[in-house]
């Protein structure tokens, strides 16, 4: 059976409703409060009109009479008085047994001054009237016997024949009155066990409610502020600062590598750290300032203390500080350090994305620099971002298919001399903004998602023009961060291979250590799907990322193109030219090929081929040249008579 309990009284629905046990006094209280009340109010009435009419009119003395009225008016105004509005338990009893006294008196006066047998009467009423309003038992009983002992005085010292009659009519009357009054108070504490346990259901539901609205608010993994709470916290800051308000900090703080990170050890300790982060961040940023989680391992930090924003410096080392170190997971921990940008807001007519956008683009100014770094988002950099949006407007409102072109850099085989592949690079020329640089337009692609849809209409472009090369000569072509993790572009990619008519083994696919570190096992299934497909993959920039050797092992890797740092002194310092042949013999070993980039000199084309080096790509061989002058190139370099006599002199860029 289903019991709730209801300030006291316990309510069983499956009874029908009844009150099953005692409730406390105040609830009783809250029930009889407006009828005592009410009472004790017409008590007050009732003596003040009455006893002054009946003054008025009756003959014999009045004085008695009217000592009684009056009390029992005053009595009745004193206790409504007493009474007030929070129900009080002992003040309704007392008050109510006091009215009832009162009320006794004053009929014992008016039958004492004239005897008239019909005034007996006003006992009984005066008896089923108290047991009606009675507050407890003990008062109607009280009330009750006192109604019925004056009663029966009066009938002895007067000597009414029908004295016995009424007794046992009076008697009845009270018993009837009293078993009435039980009937109603059941009734009443029914009716208000039922309110109390549908208020209750209301306030729990309100709980609820609320509770939902906290949960949506909040972030699962760390339970602080998620990324909606943390706007609407900024939307409330920008709308105090158009009011007159103060300036605020927005620091926002990403983890750097703790997605690789998760690739290795798994999602699970994963959580644990970022909960570890979370706390960590509370305590560095203190009990006044906003925290929340933006997603994935960023975090943000809203300030408007008059220390934090005059300084935000110092206080994103603190951040920092206390984000970078060890974090522990059973058996294992890992190292991480951490990445600020920060934005003091002081400009009103700014939106709430704006500020964020703000903070964001110093950081990603801050992830350029070593890790744990961070950045303020200053003066200087204001022209810097207002170029960064426009370009990004101008990206969204492009027209691939005109604006969008390739261009092919050459890759020359030492050995033969003769070409070994082209590299597709892409080209901007925006009717509003002209040539942007690709190392520009391509990184604010990546950060828009606005590569999804550039990735797959320059892969075919590329494919057009290498479908009517020769069928030995391959074509490379680079694969973003986004486009490794995004299975969707991949799909796309893939069919846009097999609409163009060009074998799978002649597309090479390149990819950079940096754009494996978004998301290494996604990106990992994503290259295993190009290679199934029959693509090579070339491991561009190679030395230069985060140097992990277990890559070569764990990816379907089946080049390595060396980065042109590699290159410096490399005639003139013997170290520099025993690193390359290490690197050789490396890729060698796990029957890769090498690629070296950047070759600008036949010093270091002469240094390369002495130590075992084969390709070469840089601009002694050919700066990138437009899809028309590629037959051209080829007829000099696509021969197996071409030798390195060949190569052409440096050109410029």
């Amino acid at each position: 059976m289903e019991r709730r309990q209801i300030s006291g009284a316990e309510y069983a629905p499956a009874h029908g409703g009844k009150v099953i046990s005692n409730v406390k006094q105040s609830d009783i209280a809250f029930v009889y409060l407006p009828i005592v009340r009410t009472y004790l109010a017409a008590t007050c009435l009732y003596y003040s009109i009455l006893t002054p009419a009946l003054l008025f009119c009756r003959n014999g003395p009045g004085l008695p009479f009217f000592a009684g009225g009056a009390t029992a008016a005053a009595l009745g105004a004193i206790g409504f008085l007493r009474c007030r509005r929070t129900p009080d338990f002992r003040a309704l009893e007392t008050w109510g047994l006091i009215a009832n006294l009162a009320i006794i008196a004053n009929i014992w006066i008016a039958i004492d001054l004239t005897f008239d047998p019909a005034k007996l009467v006003y006992f009984i009423v005066a008896a089923m009237i108290f047991a009606s309003v009675g507050v407890s038992l003990r008062q109607i009983l009280f009330s009750v016997a006192a109604t019925l002992g004056v009663m029966a005085c009066q009938i002895i010292c007067n000597g009414h024949g029908l004295g016995f009659f009424l007794e046992y009519v009076g008697l009845g009357a009270a018993v009837a009155s009293i078993g009435a009054w039980w009937l109603t108070r059941q009734a009443l504490l029914q009716v208000f066990a039922s309110r109390r346990s549908a208020r209750g259901q209301q306030e729990k539901a309100e709980r609820l409610e609320k509770q939902a609205w906290r949960q949506a608010d909040a972030d699962s993994m760390t339970g602080l502020p998620n990324r909606a709470r943390l706007f609407h916290e900024l939307d409330r800051r920008m709308n105090g600062l158009k009011q007159g308000g103060q300036a605020f900090l927005l620091a926002i703080v990403t983890l750097d590598g703790l997605k690789h990170t998760n690739d290795g050890i798994g999602n699970c300790p994963g959580a644990g750290i970022f909960k570890q982060v979370a706390s960590n961040l509370q305590l560095a940023a203190g009990g006044e300032n906003f925290c929340a989680h933006m997603g994935e391992d960023a975090f943000a930090v809203v300030s408007d203390v008059p220390e934090t924003v005059a300084d935000p410096e110092s206080f994103g080392l603190r951040l920092r500080s206390a984000l970078s170190g060890e974090y522990h997971f059973d058996p294992d921990k890992v190292k991480l350090s951490a990445s600020a940008g920060h934005y003091v807001c002081s400009n009103p007519n700014l939106t709430t994305t704006s500020v964020v956008e703000r903070a964001e683009f110093a950081l990603s100014i801050a992830k350029e620099r070593p890790a744990g770094a961070g950045d303020v988002f200053p003066p200087r950099v204001a022209e810097e971002m207002e170029n960064w949006f426009d370009i990004e407007r101008a990206l969204r409102a492009s027209d691939i298919d005109r604006e969008f072109s390739v261009r092919f850099q050459p890759q020359i085989d030492l050995s033969s001399g003769e070409t070994a592949g082209f590299e597709a690079l892409a080209r901007w020329n925006s009717p509003l903004l002209g040539e942007t640089p690709p190392s520009l337009f391509i990184r604010i692609a990546e950060t828009s998602g606005f590569i999804s849809r550039l990735t797959p209409a320059l892969l075919e472009k590329a494919l057009a023009h290498a479908k009517a090369w020769p069928q030995a000569i391959p074509v490379s072509f680079n694969l973003s961060a986004l486009d490794l993790v995004s299975t969707t572009t991949i799909d796309r990619v893939c069919e846009v291979v097999q609409r163009s008519g060009v074998a799978p083994g002649r597309i090479e696919f390149e990819i950079t250590e940096t754009a494996l570190m978004h998301d290494f096992a996604l990106a990992r299934g994503n290259l295993r799907t190009l290679a199934e497909c029959g693509h090579p993959i070339a491991l561009d920039d190679f030395g230069v990322g985060y140097s992990n050797f277990s890559y070569l092992k764990q990816l379907p890797i089946t080049k390595l193109k060396v980065d042109k740092s590699f290159l410096d002194g490399l005639g003139e310092d013997p170290a520099a030219l025993k690193l390359v042949r290490a690197i050789i013999e490396l890729a060698e070993s796990l029957g890769m090929a090498c690629v070296f980039e950047g070759v600008e000199t036949k010093e270091e084309a002469q240094s390369l081929a002495s130590v075992g080096g084969r390709i070469i790509q840089g601009y002694l061989v050919g700066e990138p040249m437009d899809p028309e002058a590629v037959a051209g190139f080829l007829q000099v370099f696509g021969q197996g008579d071409a030798r390195d006599a060949k190569i052409p002199a440096p050109g410029n860029a």
